[in-house]
């Protein structure tokens, strides 16, 4: 079995593709008007998602930091379908880097997908960072969907 075959990938990808497909409509209809709605979902869908394993952290009594987040994040994505690496941690700011992303490659195989997907990427993450713990916010510094070669998140302790 690849990758691709393992049931609960099978279904991150159907997922994604649904995103795709009802972004797609909404920004096609509404032009800049339905990509700010998009836009506006998927920081709520991060917003959402940040709350619900944050109360999970809290439940299993592991902490509220970046290590928890990652572990209760295996919650809502079960399987690990990323790689990368940190690229350095300082006393304010620890960034890392994602090098291979199986739902990034399906954005860019979709019209327009590196648009809609960068869309989410840059909304979705930073909204799911804050409301997990307000002590971190999240910049997508580059983005594979769009173009670059990896993407790259850069974590900041605002407090």
């Amino acid at each position: 079995m690849n990758k691709y075959e393992h049931p609960i990938q099978r279904m991150t990808m159907t997922w994604t593709r649904i995103y795709y497909h009802l972004a797609k409509a909404i920004i096609d209809k509404y032009g800049d008007e339905g990509e700010n709605l998009v836009k506006q979902a998927a920081k709520k869908a991060g917003d959402e998602d940040g709350v619900r394993i944050r109360q999970l952290a809290h439940d299993w009594k592991i902490g509220i930091n970046p290590e928890s987040l990652l572990k209760t994040m295996t919650y809502l994505w079960p399987e690990n379908n990323t790689e990368g690496h940190p690229r350095y941690t300082r006393k304010d700011t620890r960034s890392f880097e994602i090098t291979s992303c199986p739902i990034e490659a399906m954005y860019e195989s979709l019209p327009d997908g590196k648009k809609i997907g960068e869309l989410w990427q840059r909304a979705y993450h930073p909204g799911l960072w804050s409301k997990f713990n307000s002590d971190y916010s999240l910049e997508v510094e580059a983005s594979m969907i769009g173009g670059d070669k990896t993407t790259i998140y850069t974590q900041k302790f605002t407090k």
